[in-house]
């Protein structure tokens, strides 16, 4: 495993800060923006009124959960998401008196004020994304293009713009490896407050969250011994349980009514949930052809959107829904050769990792074991379209492995550098056009 001499840690911590707060606030501002224009142009569709309206997303839910005064409280947080409520809804009530006091009407105010949040979390998950791969040594420019294909993917795109709990989920990922991944420059309590909101906002994270915690131990080298190393992940599970824990006590007193997501039974209806998706048949080819479809280019790459119309009840109102299966692999449309590229830059990210693990071995590691995680859990868990919602969650993390292994790459054949930095700006280009254009489709196709 990596340990990082002081003197090339030292060079590594000025680099990241003379650049971060340049490049990286002019990326935050710009995909805020972007993000929030996505917003305005999806606030008057239905996605706000119902849920399902977006593949199986529980966006109307949401939405109520963080709008909602205490007094009335709903609740989304439960066993999935036993902190969400306690962690966003004070700030998305900060944000509705902001824009109320803009002379914003209630439900315009609370439509944005939720924006802001979903917004930021996208914006900051780029940023931190951008972080993680200067930290890791990647160069500035290969880093700003693979945080812009992360910002212009169709999950951040789509779960940014609308109420979703997901985007949060991705944003606490992303915050633990960008704290394993600043090793001994790090300050002590980054990682346990990164897996406090993580585990927060779902509690499925914490297998990972264990795991990133004893490859911090290895990445800052400060400890020699195994037990010693082991000693000090438990101390810091023991903390970050005990924190988990108070924060689960202060939502209960501020928000009765949310269910508490560590009840043993909550816990248990949970695991039932999981445990059912688990069958003989989620190792077919068709499932996993599903798998890589929706993880490695459908939450890039925007396939075409489908209008879904089902009515409840002999007379009960049509309802629409929009989904995103693409079962037509060899079609050549536009969105089909974009994700040719991206299928390009796959094989050569993938090929550039061996090189890239001889100087970051314990950041390459430690993002193998997370997309290694998220595609078993995303391979087993519950139905199809829930998949296309869980791409918050693999999207930075397949990005960052791809932008570590394209500079691998670069530094086995230098030769690369040129055609590889004309492919990554091309694709962006054609990405972001292509999902762009997926949120005018819906503006369209869920429109009041």
């Amino acid at each position: 495993m990596e340990v990082p001499n002081a003197q090339s840690e030292g060079a590594v911590h000025a680099r990241v800060s003379r650049r971060w707060r340049g490049l990286g606030a002019i990326l935050f501002l710009g995909f805020y923006s972007l993000y929030f224009a996505a917003h305005v142009r999806l606030s008057d569709t239905v996605v706000y009124l119902k849920d399902d309206a977006l593949s199986s997303a529980r966006t109307s839910m949401v939405f109520t959960d963080l709008i909602t005064a205490r007094s009335d409280e709903r609740g989304l947080s439960g066993s999935a998401h036993p902190l969400f409520t306690l962690f966003h809804q004070p700030a998305a009530q900060l944000a509705i008196l902001g824009w109320e006091r803009l002379s914003q009407g209630t439900n315009s105010a609370r439509k944005h004020a939720v924006a802001v949040l979903t917004a930021g979390a996208g914006a900051l998950t780029v940023l931190l994304l951008y972080q993680t791969l200067l930290w890791t040594g990647v160069s500035m420019g290969r880093s700003v293009l693979a945080a812009a294909i992360q910002g212009g993917s169709t999950m951040a795109a789509v779960w940014a713009a609308v109420p979703e709990v997901w985007v949060f989920c991705g944003l606490g990922l992303m915050a633990m490896l960008w704290a394993v991944a600043r090793g001994r420059s790090g300050r002590w309590w980054e990682l346990p407050l990164a897996v406090v909101y993580a585990v927060g906002c779902w509690a499925w994270l914490v297998i990972p969250a264990v795991f990133l915690l004893l490859m911090a131990e290895f990445r800052a080298g400060k400890l020699s011994s195994w037990f010693g190393r082991l000693f000090s992940v438990l101390g810091s599970l023991a903390v970050i349980v005990s924190a988990l824990l108070a924060l689960n006590t202060l939502q209960r007193v501020l928000y009765p009514r949310v269910i508490n997501g560590f009840e043993v039974a909550a816990l248990q209806e949970e695991m039932e949930i999981v445990s059912a998706g688990v069958q003989p048949e989620a190792w077919s080819r068709e499932r996993v052809r599903r798998l890589i479809q929706s993880a490695g280019f459908t939450a890039v790459v925007a396939p075409e959107a489908v209008v879904k119309e089902r009515t409840p009840g002999k007379a009960g109102p049509v309802r629409r829904s929009v989904s995103f299966q693409d079962d037509r692999w060899l079609q050549m449309d536009f969105h089909h050769a974009v994700w040719g590229a991206w299928a390009l830059l796959l094989v050569l990210g993938l090929g550039g990792l061996p090189v890239m693990a001889r100087h970051a071995p314990g950041m390459v590691l430690a993002l193998l074991g997370v997309v290694a995680f998220v595609a078993a859990f995303l391979l087993f868990y519950r139905v199809e379209l829930d998949r296309f919602l869980f791409g918050s969650l693999v999207t930075p993390i397949l990005v960052a492995v791809v932008g570590i292994g394209l500079e691998g790459a670069v530094r086995f054949w230098r030769g690369l550098a040129l055609p590889v930095g004309l492919l990554t700006l091309v694709f962006l280009g054609a990405q972001m056009t292509r999902n762009w254009q997926l949120v005018l489709e819906l503006d369209s196709m869920l429109k009041l």
